[in-house]
């Protein structure tokens, strides 16, 4: 029988150690197969009814954020840091979305090596 505490958990923050509610939190193998998922509280928390192994990996998902993928090995994965979408920055610091899609176009074209 499993016990609470070797069931992988963490908490989700943003950069500012704010606590991120409605990330999906996604249990897939190496190789991107599903096991299981979760959604965080609004404390940041998850916890998965599933214990660590060698070959498994977090991705953590949500809309405002980019997302964020970590191999675990142990049950507790720590504390997870998410960054803001470049877009959403930027309508609210009270940009134009203009100037949002620009930044995220410029951006694509770098990685793109066109840029």
């Amino acid at each position: 029988m499993l016990q609470a505490q070797n069931w992988i958990h963490g908490k989700v923050v943003d950069k500012e150690e704010r606590p991120v509610d409605g990330v999906a939190v996604v249990l897939q193998t190496l190789d991107s197969t599903y096991i299981d998922a979760v959604v965080t509280d609004s404390l940041g928390a998850f916890m998965l009814n599933k214990e660590a192994g060698p070959n498994y990996r977090l991705l953590f998902q949500h809309l405002l954020y980019e997302p964020v993928c970590k191999k675990i090995s142990t049950a507790d994965a720590g504390t997870i840091s998410l960054t803001e979408k470049v877009e959403f920055l930027a309508k609210r610091d009270g940009e134009g979305a203009e100037h949002a899609m620009a930044i995220h176009m410029c951006r694509s074209m770098e990685v793109m090596g066109l840029g």
